[in-house]
C-alpha cells in the first residue's frame, strides 16, 4: 500500500504473510500505515534526510522461538496494555539504535567509529525518551482497546530478559525496515501477543476504518477482501489402510473406500469446517450441493 502525500514518504510493502488470515494482515497493515506516520515524522526531525518505511513482514510464531531469533545489542521497549492484562514489545534493533542516539546526542549519525556490541548509559536514556515520543503518538491508535495511555514499563537491551509471554505462546510481529537516502539502515519491530489482537480484532478494524481510511480506502479494501481466494477442502471420513495392503498397490489397481458414496462430506474453508455436502457430478465434473452450515455447531 502506497501513501501518495508529497509530505509523506512512507511506503507500506508487505513482502510476505506468514500464519495470520487475511483479515489479521489487513489489520495489521492499517496500523503500521498509521504507526509509519509517526515513525516517519520523528526520523525525518532527527536526520532531515529523505527517509522510507517498509513493513516487510507480518509473522505470527512462538515467542521462545521469536527471542532466540534476535542478536543483540537490541533496544526493547516493554508495553503495558492495561486493559487488557497483557504486554507488547517495540525493538528498536542494531545498527539503528546506535545511529538514532548518535545523531540525537550531536554526533553524525552514521555507523562509522561506533560500536555496535554494546549501548552506554546515554544511549539507552537517549532511546527510551525517542520510544516515549512516539509511543505517545501511537496510543492513540490503540485507545478503543488499551485506554487513555501505553505505558512503558521498562527497557532491556539483552534478549532473553525479554519475557512477557510463556515460551509456547503467540506473538505477532511486524518488521518495518527503515531506509534512509536509499540505504537501509535498520529495523523496528512491533510486537503483540496474537491472543490479545485476534480477541479485539473487531474493535481494532472498526477503530482503523473510522480514524485512518476514507471511504475509498474502505471500498477499496473491502474489495481486495471480498476477491481473496480461499482454499475449499471436501473431507471423507478418515481412512485405515493396512501397511502390507499399501505396500502391495501398483499401477492400475483400484482402491475401493468403505463409504457410501449418499452419505454427506464436510467442505472446510480454511480448515475450518463450514458446509455439510452431498457429491455427485455435471456432465464430466465432479460437483458438490452444499445441504446446510455446520461451522456454528
Amino acid at each position: 500500500m502506497e501513501n501518495n502525500q508529497k509530505d509523506l514518504k512512507v511506503s507500506h510493502q508487505i513482502i510476505s504473510v506468514r500464519a495470520i488470515s487475511k483479515i489479521e494482515s489487513e489489520i495489521f497493515e492499517g496500523l503500521f500505515r498509521a504507526f509509519g506516520r509517526f515513525l516517519y515524522n520523528l526520523l525525518s526531525s532527527i536526520f532531515k534526510k529523505e527517509t522510507n518505511l517498509k513493513l516487510e513482514e507480518l509473522i505470527k510464531m512462538k515467542y521462545g522461538e521469536f527471542i532466540d531469533s534476535l542478536n543483540p545489542p537490541i533496544f526493547c521497549t516493554i508495553l503495558d496494555l492495561k486493559n487488557i492484562n497483557s504486554q507488547g514489545l517495540f525493538i528498536i534493533t542494531s545498527p539503528l539504535n546506535k545511529i538514532i542516539s548518535d545523531k540525537l546526542i550531536g554526533g553524525p549519525g552514521s555507523l562509522e567509529g561506533l560500536n555496535l556490541e554494546e549501548l552506554t548509559e546515554i544511549e539507552i536514556n537517549v532511546l527510551r525518551n525517542f520510544s516515549q515520543n512516539l509511543i505517545d503518538n501511537f496510543a492513540s491508535i490503540f485507545k478503543p482497546l488499551i485506554g487513555e495511555n501505553i505505558e512503558i514499563t521498562r527497557v532491556e537491551t539483552i534478549p532473553i530478559l525479554i519475557r512477557i509471554l510463556e515460551e509456547n505462546d503467540e506473538i505477532l510481529i511486524a518488521k518495518t525496515k527503515i531506509i534512509i537516502e536509499n540505504e537501509e539502515r535498520g529495523e523496528f519491530l512491533l510486537c503483540f501477543p496474537y491472543l490479545s489482537v485476534k480477541t479485539n480484532i473487531e474493535i481494532l478494524q472498526k477503530e482503523i476504518y473510522k480514524t485512518y481510511y476514507t471511504e475509498k480506502d474502505k471500498e477499496n479494501l473491502i474489495k481486495i477482501l471480498l476477491e481473496t481466494p480461499l482454499n475449499l477442502v471436501f473431507s471423507f471420513k478418515e481412512i485405515k489402510y493396512p501397511l502390507q495392503k499399501i505396500k502391495k498397490i501398483k499401477e492400475g489397481d483400484i482402491i475401493v473406500l468403505p463409504i457410501d458414496i449418499e452419505e454427506p462430506l464436510i467442505c472446510e474453508v480454511e480448515e475450518v469446517p463450514w458446509f455439510l455436502c452431498k457429491m455427485g457430478k455435471i456432465k464430466n465434473k465432479i460437483a458438490f450441493k452444499i445441504l446446510r452450515e455446520v461451522k456454528n455447531e
